[in-house]
């Protein structure tokens, strides 16, 4: 995925995919505090303006694939 769709919301594989690097690795960011997610329903899900502000301070932290 090289452009990030137009919604809210996406699932962990979304952003896996968006940053190229694995499930886990999103998980590790998300424990990290790189990204922030929310929970829904018991679902969690990672909001559209966490993802750009870790896209564009992704230099700040180690990309694992």
């Amino acid at each position: 995925m090289t452009n990030l769709p137009n919604k809210d919301l996406f699932r962990v594989s979304e952003v896996a995919e968006y940053f190229s690097v694995t499930p886990r690795c999103i998980y590790t960011w998300i424990k990290k505090d790189y990204l922030e997610i929310e929970k829904i329903n018991g679902i969690s899900r990672i909001p559209r303006e966490s993802i750009l502000k870790c896209r564009f301070n992704k230099q700040e932290f180690p990309i694992q694939k």
